[in-house]
């Protein structure tokens, strides 16, 4: 939210604008409505009362009434802007024919009652994080009658962190509320990602109408407990005294490929087998298909799955081992390395 004095909202209007909305929805309000454009199943209008305007779209959907708000203004103090945003020729207007187009072209929602709240509609308004992201359709229904394990798939961008944010949440709330015993874990591989998931969680936490936990301080300050790295939560599993394990000789991918391009290994075998595969093949197929069983171009016909064939052959693993395994991995590992698979 924007607190510029020519386009914003301040900080001490944020509730104002809140009731204005509120009284949109009564059935009879003294509100000024000025219909800007219509479309088929859209009206864009604009309201104001008290100095306060807001345009926002109104869109019939299947009997029911949606809101897209817009934008809105201080119609005496930012009278150039308000004059601007109502100007039909500045208005792109988009054709809704599903829940999935609203959401798809909304930044953020939240159900109409937490207008009645005015301190969380300011919150909400105030906060520009993801607490009350706009959902697909299809990311609600993933949410509703959620029961583990479940398995999140999907490209870049899809969606998947965010989705794992909003169930963590889910299972925090439930877990302060005393309905889940035993511990709650949020695991990552990347360190670097933690701080931005711990925050994304406890934006849902703090700003979510569905928990709205901003008000017990000790929900909040005990989040941090539940995120772990994944190297830190395998090495609080050890004994103090531990020495095999050495932290500065863990193996995560990026120092393995670092380690691997700097290493006298040919160029040319370098460039038949990338670190990605290298890595690929290590930790999803000889030694991390099955812990028991360390799958070998002796035992591949039997020991390797069909979808392991279908990406790596018998002849590359026979060259992976010959040229990679034998002369650099197992040398790190005999030098002190590890990785979360050992």
């Amino acid at each position: 939210m924007s607190s510029s004095l020519e386009d914003g909202m301040k900080d001490d209007e944020v509730k104002i604008f809140g009731l204005l909305l509120q009284e949109l929805f009564k059935k009879n309000n003294t509100l000024n409505i000025e219909l800007i454009h219509k479309n088929l199943n859209e009206e864009i209008i604009a309201i104001d009362l008290n100095d306060v305007g807001i345009l926002l779209s109104r869109i019939q959907i299947n009997a029911k009434t949606y809101y897209l708000l817009h934008n809105g203004a201080n119609i005496k103090r930012q009278n150039s802007h308000w004059i601007k945003i109502k100007n039909p020729n500045n208005i792109n207007p988009k054709h809704f024919n599903s829940i999935k187009d609203i959401s798809s072209a909304a930044i953020k929602a939240y159900p109409n009652w937490s207008l009645n709240e005015s301190d969380l509609w300011a919150k909400i308004e105030k906060n520009n994080e993801m607490g009350n992201l706009s959902l697909l359709p299809e990311q609600t229904d993933f949410l509703q009658d959620f029961k583990f394990p479940k398995y999140i798939n999907g490209q870049a961008g899809s969606g998947k962190s965010t989705m794992l944010y909003y169930l963590f949440a889910n299972a925090y709330f439930y877990k302060y509320a005393g309905e889940i015993s035993g511990d709650i874990i949020f695991l990552t591989e990347n360190e670097k990602l933690l701080e931005h998931t711990k925050k994304s969680v406890i934006d849902l936490l703090m700003f979510n109408p569905e928990f709205d936990l901003s008000s017990e301080d000790i929900a909040i300050s005990t989040v941090d407990k539940h995120f772990y790295a994944f190297k830190r939560f395998l090495l609080e599993l050890l004994p103090e005294n531990n020495s095999v394990f050495e932290s500065d000789k863990y193996l995560n991918f990026s120092k393995f490929k670092y380690l691997y391009e700097q290493s006298n290994i040919p160029i040319h075998i370098k460039n038949k087998y990338s670190a990605e595969l290298i890595w690929f093949t290590i930790s999803t197929y000889i030694y991390g298909n099955d812990l028991n069983v360390q799958i070998t171009s002796d035992n591949y016909n039997e020991s390797m799955p069909k979808e392991g064939k279908e990406v790596i052959s018998l002849e590359d693993l026979k060259g992976i081992e010959k040229e990679v395994i034998k002369p650099f991995y197992e040398k790190l590992l005999n030098d002190g390395f590890w990785d979360k698979i050992k």
